[in-house]
């Protein structure tokens, strides 16, 4: 989307600096249910 991944870079860092960050682990919520609605159109 930038282009040039040098100012891409200083950009994550910018916004970043104070954030905090986590990682979610587990299966999505969102992609269950397409699976769900899926395998329902089969049946």
């Amino acid at each position: 989307m930038v282009g040039d991944p040098i100012i891409a870079t200083a950009m994550l860092d910018r916004l970043l600096h104070h954030s905090r960050i986590f990682n979610l682990k587990g299966d999505s919520c969102r992609l269950k249910e397409k699976q769900m609605s899926k395998q329902k159109q089969k049946d």
